[in-house]
């Protein structure tokens, strides 16, 4: 009887729940945009948040830059390989993470576009997976090696192979490797290479999204195993890109040989991780403050649409909430019809902004306007329509909950 009575009163009252239909999916659509945005920059830290929070250093190394092998010989950066064992005894670390990398040419003479494989050691191949278009991401125990590319590198697609010629020792080895996820235009990817200029002591610079358009006149990138590469492949010679060093030991005197000998490898860039950390959260922290003024906006804004509505509807439904008390109702079973009322436009209201939303996924707009569904989204979301139907419950009680039904019908009788 109560959800009857409930949609009646919407259909009496089309052009004020119209509006405010409409308003309720702009704050809803506004609070996902919002969510999305932060969510997107705390995404990136997550993977490496107890990484950063531990004692060590991050190395970011050039291949165009000489350096220095374990043993103190200084060598040309193409000859430069270190091997995860060689890391961890020459820097002394606990923990060492790496991505390495290397320059290939496709076997296939007609495609002489180059591209920089980045080898992601287990550690860091399980923590961060970009978005992909489609496929699945890498897995490490495969018999073939695996790898996940851009749209259009070399025609390829998920489920084809592509041959690669890789450095072996002075000479050059042709390795079969097999496409099994696309990139997703824009995704993030961790160890991707920066201009000199831009490189920073947050957690974003470790990343750099790939667009096909800006990428296309320059080397193709794509992402594989490097302990896959080891198992199968084991002559082939990488060169580091980048590594975390990590120590238990988090004393000032540990801390400060770490850095000493992972600096004797020769990076072009080394942060200590708990400067980077703080640089991060100081970073994330910013970015939530940014977007408060707008969550106070939003609260305000739904707050006000909850009374308004409520309110008209109440007065407007005053005479029959005196006959429904009449009859045996009390107040609060008649303030419930109200609930009702905004119950049905808030499933109405978020059934139109998930349209809208996944809509603006699967068109060209999702490149400008990032849309991340996850739990923290689908709780905002619940939160703003917990708010405005807790308005909606307590306006009726407050206008009626105080006087008789005789007071109403005298008031709506104008008597």
């Amino acid at each position: 009887m109560l959800f009857k009575t409930a949609l009646r009163n919407l259909r009496k009252n089309p052009i004020m729940n119209t509006i405010c239909l409409i308003q309720l999916i702009a704050v809803l659509l506004i609070t996902a945009v919002m969510v999305s945005a932060l969510s997107v920059r705390y995404r990136t830290y997550e993977p490496v948040r107890d990484i950063l929070e531990s004692n060590g250093v991050y190395c970011v190394y050039s291949p165009v830059c000489g350096a220095v092998k374990p043993g103190g010989v200084t060598v040309d950066r193409s000859d430069s390989i270190f091997s995860a064992e060689e890391l961890y005894k020459y820097t002394e670390a606990d923990s060492v993470f790496t991505i390495q990398t290397v320059t290939v040419l496709p076997s296939d003479e007609t495609l002489n576009k180059s591209a920089r494989p980045l080898f992601y050691d287990d550690e860091l191949l399980s923590r961060y997976k970009p978005e992909l278009k489609s496929g699945r991401w890498l897995s490490k125990d495969s018999d073939e090696l695996e790898i996940v590319i851009p749209e259009g590198m070399y025609g390829a697609d998920v489920g084809d192979t592509i041959d690669l010629m890789m450095p072996q020792f002075n000479s050059q080895k042709q390795v079969t490797m097999r496409v099994v996820g696309i990139l997703k235009d824009g995704t993030e990817i961790l160890g991707r290479e920066r201009p000199r200029e831009e490189f920073g002591d947050i957690y974003r610079f470790m990343y750099e999204p790939y667009y096909i358009k800006i990428e296309a006149e320059s080397q193709h990138v794509f992402l594989a195993s490097a302990s896959a590469l080891n198992r199968l492949y084991p002559e082939v010679e990488l060169i580091m890109d980048s590594a975390f060093f990590l120590s238990d030991d988090a004393s000032e005197e540990k801390s400060a040989q770490l850095l000493k000998n992972a600096a004797q490898l020769s990076p072009i860039i080394i942060i200590p991780l708990n400067d980077m950390n703080n640089n991060s959260i100081i970073y994330l922290r910013e970015q939530l403050l940014q977007l408060l003024p707008i969550v106070v906006v939003l609260l305000i804004l739904v707050i006000v649409s909850a009374i308004s509505v409520s309110a008209i509807s109440t007065r407007q439904r005053s005479a029959d909430y005196a006959k429904f008390y009449i009859l045996g109702l009390q107040w609060k079973q008649c303030a419930a019809v109200n609930l009702f009322q905004s119950l049905v436009l808030s499933i109405a209201a978020l059934g139109v902004s998930f349209v809208l939303l996944i809509t603006a996924m699967l068109t060209p707009l999702s490149e400008t306007i990032m849309i991340i569904l996850n739990p923290w989204l689908i709780f905002s979301l619940s939160g703003i329509i917990m708010i405005y139907l807790v308005f909606s419950m307590i306006m009726p009680l407050l206008m009626i909950g105080t006087t008789t039904p005789k007071q109403l019908l005298q008031e709506r009788s104008g008597g």
